[in-house]
């Protein structure tokens, strides 16, 4: 919200300056409006003049230039224009030779062989709006060289405040101002209105119907006729292009200044254009199309709110008009509008168009539904001083069910059980009457305080509390000393868990990556846990929260290989949501990815690809980190999401660890991927399965050669390699120390329903040399087992 020092002038008696910026600023941010920024604009209008063309004639080498004799009262000036409306007799501003025009300083020149000292300006030139269609015309009563900064100059300070949220109230100059009068404690000063109307009604000239009243709970319309729309006065355009708004007309120009004063947003209609004199507010037919006035075309549903006429749509509600709805230079009669809309139906508009306004940003805040008779008497007094015409007699008002103010009860001593100090009672009473509460005294601990519906925020008691310490002030706050602290740290189970998963996986040289839990919902149909739909998302692209980890890790790893990264291994701890029963669940998990190069090929090596070994060997090698642990190895009980021919789940004694292997093609697809990925995928609950890490041991190298043998096995397709692994620890003992897959082989000589395994196993004893008869007997002791236990054939 951008705050006019000159503008806030109107509504306090407080002036800001130089000296009292910093201060002033420090004091806001205390009261909950931190400052971004301080602007000073000065617009002193150096070297520029009033001047009088007594002169215009064609130039004489170019078609599209004048030659202009400009009076500046002390001279006259020979001045090349290229302004199609430029016209003997007319008053204008010039800049003289000096001057700085935009981002150049004017000279002496010659243009098209003819001298030209000096320029005729546009109101763009000037600062004074974006119009650029030709030059602008002074009133004549003007004197020919009154300096031009008796007309336009001014000077301003600009702070751009950031206003939470809830605080829709602080989004107009009245709302701040009463923020503002209590800070500075000066007296808060609302502009009076003053209407003159004329015999005829609003109400014989437009009818209103509400068919949403949920949606729209109060609608207000009054007509001004014989309207004459022309240019705003120089204080009004000042006053908008201080705070970054275009002035396009009077009528509009006032609706926009009315909305900063109230905070309360209003739009102007060309009455004549508005089919059958008749205003429907209702929602939006399915496929129904719009188009704003900006151009923009829209396809809309069920759940937008429009205004229409009794033949079409003529505006978004409270979100923008219509393309033909507006006023323009040729309207005479205008209707406004000032509205109350449920902020929940202005953020489906916002969500469905991404037409983030003015107006949009106050109406999903909350604005007060009991001024619109103030804003729009305002708009129209404006109206008829800066436009003439006629006000028409009352307001149209639809108002089924009025929305009264609320009383909510404050304890003092709950307050100062909460707060941890005392605030007295007259401070705070005289703090919270002064931004609009009304107080009753109901005993020495109870005040209640009537709530002005200009607060939507201040709900309950502890809402209450919050205002009387944020009046108070947060640097008045003093400090308290507890003795009953305790200095013993407070150890969380589950951030220590996150820890250790994090620092082991980033010890396998993975790197960590962060992301958003708000997601498109497209991406949470492959993940078989039910997603979490966002009531009220920011936009279509997080309107879902993520429903697995693997989820955040393709995305990302879909962003890389589109920039070309070849080697990607990431890994990502966080939340997850999900359905479970009927009830929102939240849960801890984490995810490890691996795709792309496993190495760069260099004078010495090849290139080489991740593939399943490199995430079986990463998900063994971080569990290994929790201690020796007897796990389970199963295929074929994986999610949809990993590949059922490559994939692998843990188990601990029947309890789910986690899953790895290769992620499934159809997956991949939604991610726009088309490479292979594998993951490793566990829940902190998972790990909490696992025993802790090993007590630390030291162990003599043995100095007597291992032994190293292959077996070869041939098993079912669908078989688990790690059941014949384990088959061979069990018979062997301690002098197995290393069992590894070196080969696998399918083919036509072994069945299309087989699959042989080459496992390479390691002998060693620590206190002796294995003998040849040692090893035999082990080897026949392995494949009697793998015959008669596992009934396996051996190749």
């Amino acid at each position: 919200m951008k705050i006019s020092a000159g503008w806030l002038k109107k509504y306090t008696d407080f002036e800001i300056n130089s000296e009292n910026i910093d201060d002033i600023v420090h004091k806001l941010a205390i009261l909950g409006f931190e400052c971004e920024s301080v602007e000073h604009i000065k617009n002193s209008f150096d070297n520029f003049c009033v001047g009088k063309v007594t002169e215009c004639i064609k130039h004489p080498n170019a078609d599209k230039l004048s030659l202009c004799k400009v009076d500046i009262g002390a001279e006259t000036l020979s001045i090349v224009c290229g302004a199609p409306n430029v016209a003997a007799g007319q008053t204008v501003p010039v800049a003289l030779v000096g001057a700085k025009v935009k981002d150049f300083v004017i000279k002496k020149t010659k243009i098209r062989g003819e001298e030209s000292v000096g320029m005729i300006c546009a109101e763009d030139e000037l600062g004074l709006s974006d119009n650029h269609d030709g030059i602008m015309v002074l009133d004549d009563s003007y004197a020919a060289g009154t300096p031009l900064k008796e007309l336009f100059g001014f000077e301003d300070t600009v702070l751009e405040l950031e206003v939470t949220a809830n605080r829709a109230d602080a989004l107009g100059y009245i709302g701040f101002a009463r923020e503002f009068a209590y800070l500075t404690g000066t007296e808060l000063k609302i502009p009076e209105v003053s209407l003159t109307e004329s015999a005829e009604k609003s109400s014989d000239s437009v009818k209103i119907t509400v068919l949403d009243p949920a949606a729209c709970p109060r609608y207000c319309g009054r007509v001004i006729k014989n309207v004459k729309v022309q240019d705003s006065p120089e204080w009004l355009k000042q006053y908008l292009t201080s705070v970054g708004l275009r002035p396009i007309n009077n009528v509009v120009d006032i609706t926009n200044f009315v909305m900063l004063e109230t905070g309360h947003p209003l739009h102007a209609f060309d009455l004549d254009n508005v089919a059958g004199k008749e205003i429907i507010v209702r929602k939006a037919l399915k496929d129904e199309k719009f188009i704003t006035l900006d151009g923009k075309g829209f396809t809309l549903n069920e759940n937008i709110l429009m205004i229409c006429d009794s033949e079409k749509a003529v505006a978004l509600a409270g979100v923008m008009g219509g393309l033909n709805s507006g006023v323009t230079q040729t309207t005479t009669d205008v209707l406004l509008e000032v509205a109350y809309f449920n902020l929940a139906d202005i953020r489906e508009t916002v969500k469905l168009t991404n037409l983030h306004t003015d107006s949009s940003k106050r109406f999903e805040r909350g604005i007060d539904p009991n001024d619109s008779e103030y804003v729009i008497n305002r708009a129209a007094s404006l109206i008829r001083e800066l436009g003439g015409g006629e006000i028409l007699a009352g307001t149209v008002d639809v108002y089924p069910e009025k929305i009264t103010e609320k009383s909510i009860k404050l304890r003092l001593s709950r307050t100062d059980k909460v707060l941890g100090f005392h605030i007295d009672k007259d401070t705070i009473i005289s703090s919270l009457n002064s931004i609009g509460l009304k107080t009753e005294v109901e005993d020495s601990d109870t005040l209640s305080f009537t709530i002005p519906t200009f607060r939507p925020d201040i709900t309950q008691e502890i809402d209450l509390i919050e205002e009387a310490v944020r009046l108070y002030g947060y640097d008045r706050i003093p400090e308290i000393t507890l003795s009953t602290i305790s200095l013993a740290p407070v150890v969380n189970r589950e951030e220590k868990t996150a820890d250790s998963i994090r620092e082991n996986l980033r010890n396998l040289g993975l790197s960590e990556t962060l992301s958003k839990s708000m997601v498109d919902g497209k991406y949470c149909t492959p993940f078989e846990r039910k997603p979490v739909k966002i009531g009220h998302p920011l936009n279509e692209e997080m309107n879902h929260l993520r429903n697995s980890i693997v989820l955040s890790l393709l995305q990302t790893a879909g962003k890389n290989i589109r920039r070309k990264n070849g080697r990607i291994g990431i890994f990502e701890t966080g939340k997850i949501f999900f359905y479970d029963n009927g009830d929102i669940r939240e849960i801890n998990s984490a995810a490890v990815l691996l795709t792309g190069k496993r190495n760069f090929q260099s004078w010495n090596e090849a290139d080489s690809d991740y593939d399943f070994y490199d995430i079986k060997g990463i998900s063994e090698e971080f569990l290994s980190c929790f201690g020796k642990n007897e796990l389970v190895f199963s295929s074929g009980k994986c999610p949809s999401y990993f590949d059922s021919d490559a994939s692998v789940s843990v188990f601990k004694n029947g309890s789910l660890i986690g899953y790895y292997g290769t992620l499934d093609t159809k997956t991949l697809e939604i991610f726009e991927i088309g490479q292979p990925v594998f993951c490793f995928e566990f829940d902190f609950a998972g790990i909490g399965h696992l025993s802790g890490r090993d007590e630390f041991r030291i162990s003599e190298l043995s100095k007597y050669p291992r032994v190293i043998k292959d077996i070869s096995v041939l098993m079912d397709k669908y078989d688990n390699a790690e059941r014949v692994a384990e088959q061979i620890r069990k018979t062997c003992g301690k002098l197995l120390t290393d069992i590894t897959v070196v080969d696998i082989y399918t083919g036509d000589q072994i069945g299309s329903d087989k699959k042989s395994y080459t496992f390479r196993v390691v002998f060693q004893s620590n206190d002796r040399m294995l003998k040849d008869r040692e090893i035999e007997y082990l080897l026949k002791n392995i494949i009697e087992g793998l015959k008669n236990d596992l009934k396996l054939e051996i190749r």
